[in-house]
């Protein structure tokens, strides 16, 4: 006989605790004139329930917890039964989506926006002089995790119709570190610097001010205290902003905006640091730098006078008392570079859920433990896993690319590249206004079929330019009548300027107004011969070496921002062949879960949405060579992995193409090249490329210069940066291997055991 058991959530049914399910409404399909809204409306009440509900006007029933809400706004109640949840899944347009959570997903709310909105559940927990790390997939309540240790946001403990006091936070929250922490808020003991995501808004409030002014407006702001002067130089020392004090903010590029954003936390002396994604936008040694500086505010030994402990005395500034002072420092910082984010936390919170309905916290890890077990998709303390495959970064093999074989994934009978060979080359770009140049010298080398080579170097080395100069864009056309020679020696006497880069009608680049593609992989056939329009071709030009090209821009999101349709439309209208092949969805589209973005307006994309769109777009067009910008930008640590394998298995295994791909990811770049190009010199001044070289000596060369080295983990194979000085930096520094791609597979680690380089 079974006896049922008293549960603190008064759920006794297992199956029933096993099989609940998540409602979430997007209002904006369920205006009162869509499809949606009238279907919704005539499902309501059907049960003889308020299962599915609609604000009435002048209904004084549940008022006090509908008054904020528009007449005629629909909820669905999160007890749904069984037969208004089968009603609401048919809704049209997609407007309702049902996901099922974890059996033991049913406590432990901390915010919830609304009725059938994102729900966060748990918090992370700082400790005070460590660097907490928080890794997670877009979507999952990463900075709405950080907003509420920042004091933006309230938590409201699920409770979004009767919001909770401080008090009953508090309390809720007693006997854990998260108590003293929230009572140090209430009572302003606590100061938090942020570091907002670097978005549209953030830039668009900098605009029109001088980045001097904006530093000396931090320094001087008496709402909270900023750091002595020696600190603040070597603040804008570190972050590279010596030379851009007098520039217009509203004239930064990506990487510099970043920097200045870095820098602005970082000044005021306050107790907590938050960094929303630091790296974005940064080159591998910008990354460094920004990982060293944040670092150095949990251990920060200057004065600071608005440090306290948590049990309310205030820190005294005097040497005796400065231990306590560093050890009330808190710094969080959400992380995709799997790399850096080993190098800058000393813990770390994984994050894990689906992406706009909800998000779990999971319980605090070592640096180490807690990265692996987010690639497997399995955590042990808590008996969950939460994706279905794992995640890793084995080397590929001559065996793996026979068994691609094997399963079909190679073009026999393709048209082929073979081996091109290309001279050493110099380009020069000029400024309008002729006070500055840019100058870049190309190394003479080769590239063949079946390859993926990646550039990587600093920022204002030349990359785009270099990409640039392979996709024809700086090939001039010859007007008629004028003889090729004469139209060299007008080019030599012209210089060359950065606006002058303008797009040949010989550009194959991602273009959504372009006609539709045919095959993905297959040659256009010829239909009728048009006159043959002659251009001066650059040296590495490969137009000129009649390649068609497929390229994907690092400021493509203007272009497509523009485009007044749907994704699907974008897809049609551009990759009509690729769209309906079965293979392509399933090695391309599927991986990168773009077939539930297929219905959204491509307007209305995030950024990350807008990178998995575009990285389509360039993949199914057809091409001998594939030339591919940053394609980590504004995607997840999980997502970064898959746009890896998803290039390597289509482009390389499966069309067996030519790939050039530049990315700042160092983890990224070992998963996806078989080759490097570096690039060195005086950033925006004068740098040199080099011929392509294989992966293991472009990444040692590479490492060599920042004085940086790397190892593989043995359990994923991805790689993690050395501590300074440590054992495994000094041995493989002595023995010139800054990059270690061998594992020693039979070496055994505890779960709670440190690396050498930690010591």
């Amino acid at each position: 006989m079974k006896h049922a058991l008293n549960s603190r959530t008064k759920k006794t049914d297992i199956d029933d605790l096993a099989e609940k399910r998540m409602v979430i409404l997007d209002q904006s399909k369920l205006k009162p004139n869509m499809p949606a809204y009238a279907y919704l409306k005539r499902q309501a009440g059907q049960c003889g329930r308020d299962c599915i509900s609609l604000v009435s006007r002048g209904d004084p029933k549940d008022s006090s917890k509908k008054k904020e809400y528009k007449y005629g706004h629909i909820f669905v109640h999160e007890d749904i039964c069984a037969g208004c949840l089968n009603r609401v899944k048919k809704c049209p347009d997609d407007a309702v989506k049902v996901v099922k959570l974890p059996a033991n997903l049913t406590t432990d709310t901390t915010h919830q926006y609304g009725p059938n909105t994102f729900k966060l559940h748990r918090l992370p927990m700082p400790s005070p002089g460590q660097v907490l790390g928080i890794l997670g997939c877009n979507g999952c309540g990463k900075s709405t995790a950080c907003r509420v240790l920042a004091g933006q946001l309230k938590p409201n403990l699920g409770k979004y119709d009767e919001p909770p006091s401080w008090q009953d936070i508090i309390k809720y929250y007693r006997g854990s570190e998260l108590q003293n922490y929230f009572t140090a808020i209430v009572e302003d003991r606590l100061q938090v610097s942020m570091k907002p995501q670097l978005d549209s808004d953030f830039a668009k409030k900098l605009q029109g001010h001088k980045m001097k002014d904006l530093i000396d407006s931090k320094v001087n702001d008496k709402t909270k205290k900023c750091v002595n002067a020696e600190r603040v130089k070597y603040i804008v020392e570190e972050m590279e902003l010596e030379h851009l004090m007098e520039r217009d903010c509203g004239d930064l590029s990506g990487g510099e905006m970043q920097r200045l954003a870095i820098a602005m936390a970082c000044l005021p002396d306050v107790n907590v640091y938050i960094f929303d994604e630091p790296s974005s936008f940064l080159d591998v040694k910008q990354r460094l730098a920004a990982t060293r500086l944040i670092r150095s505010l949990a251990t920060y030994d200057g004065v600071c006078n608005s440090s306290v402990n948590l049990s309310g005395d205030v820190a005294s500034s005097s040497a005796k008392n400065k231990s306590s002072a560093n050890k009330s420092r808190y710094v969080i910082a959400i992380e995709h570079d799997l790399a850096i984010l080993d190098y800058m936390s000393d813990y770390v919170h994984c994050m894990y859920g689906e992406p706009g309905f909800y998000g779990v916290v999971t319980k605090r890890a070592g640096i180490r433990n807690g990265i692996n077990n987010f690639l497997a998709g399995y955590l042990p303390a808590e008996n969950m896993r939460f994706r279905t495959e794992e995640l890793n970064f084995r080397l590929h093999t001559n065996q793996e690319e026979a068994k691609s074989k094997e399963l079909g994934l190679g073009l026999q009978n393709a048209k082929k590249v073979g081996v091109i060979s290309y001279p050493n080359m110099t380009k020069t770009l000029t400024s309008p206004d002729q006070k500055s140049s840019f100058t870049l010298d190309i190394a003479p080398g080769e590239f063949r079929d079946q390859e993926v080579i990646g550039m990587l170097g600093q920022n204002g080395m030349g990359k785009t330019t270099y990409m640039q100069l392979l996709a024809g864009l700086y090939d001039k056309k010859i007007e008629p009548g004028v003889t090729a020679s004469a139209a060299a020696a007008a080019a030599s006497k012209s210089k060359e300027t950065t606006s002058g880069a303008s797009n040949s009608t010989a550009d194959t680049s991602n273009n959504d107004n372009s006609p539709p593609a045919n095959s993905s992989g297959k040659e256009t056939p010829k239909t009728e011969e048009k006159p043959k329009i002659e251009y001066e071709c650059e040296a590495i030009s490969l137009l000129d070496k009649g390649f068609s090209i497929a390229y994907k821009r690092q400021d493509y999101a203007p272009k497509f921002r523009r485009y007044k349709g749907t994704v699907r439309d974008l897809l049609e209208r551009n990759i009509t062949a690729s769209y309906t092949d079965s293979m392509f969805k399933i090695f391309v589209m599927r991986p990168l879960n773009v077939e539930e973005l297929l219905d959204l307006p491509v307007s209305t994309l995030s950024g990350g949405e807008l990178q998995r769109v575009a990285i389509v777009v360039c993949l199914g067009q057809p091409a001998l060579v594939y030339l591919i910008d940053e394609p980590s930008a504004g995607l997840d640590c999980e997502m970064r992995v898959k746009v890896a394998k998803v290039i390597r298995r289509w482009l390389r295994d499966h069309l067996r193409r030519t790939t050039f791909v530049i990315e700042h990811d160092s983890v990224m770049m070992t998963a996806l090249a078989d080759k490097m190009i570096l690039f060195s010199g005086k950033a925006g001044v004068h740098a040199q490329a080099s011929s392509p070289i294989a992966m293991a000596e472009g990444f040692n060369n590479f490492l060599k210069e920042l004085n940086v080295t790397f190892r593989r983990d043995p359990c994923n194979y991805r790689p993690r940066i050395n501590k300074p000085e440590s054992v495994k930096d000094k041995e493989q520094k002595q023995a010139g291997n800054y990059f270690c791609f061998e594992v020693e597979e039979s070496k055994e680690r505890g779960p709670t055991d440190r690396d050498l380089d930690e010591d």
